[in-house]
């Protein structure tokens, strides 16, 4: 989800190039979507389970003052924030109702590096 396309390959030969979204919803063949199965893809890093409030509880965010409303509650997906992040490079947020402070391209990346590493040990 980082990018805007994605190319799978298998034995030198292109299988199928697209956005990560049309290859996960519309594999082109039997190999893509064995492929996306077979845990070298964790399609569920991105799922709305994940959370401004699940970052900003973490530790991923840079705490400063922020004057007004902020960008994005503790409820948003983190999924809606990286969508967010790939037209800017940082959004306030907010904990308990109250701007606490931002959330950059970073410490999404951050994030969603640690998810992946625990979703691997649990495997």
């Amino acid at each position: 989800m980082l990018g805007d396309r994605i190319c799978i390959m298998k034995d030198g030969e292109v299988v199928q190039c697209d956005t990560p979204n049309e290859i996960l919803q519309n594999p082109a063949n039997e190999f893509v979507q064995n492929f996306l199965e077979s845990g070298n893809v964790n399609k569920h890093v991105l799922s709305s389970k994940f959370t401004v409030q699940d970052m900003v509880e973490q530790g991923y965010f840079e705490a400063q003052a922020i004057n007004g409303v902020a960008d994005f509650a503790e409820r948003v997906a983190v999924e809606v924030l990286l969508q967010q992040l790939a037209n800017q490079a940082s959004v306030s947020v907010e904990k308990d109702g109250k701007p606490v402070g931002t959330i950059t391209q970073q410490h999404v990346i951050q994030f969603l590096a640690k998810q992946l590493e625990r979703e691997a040990e649990r495997v």
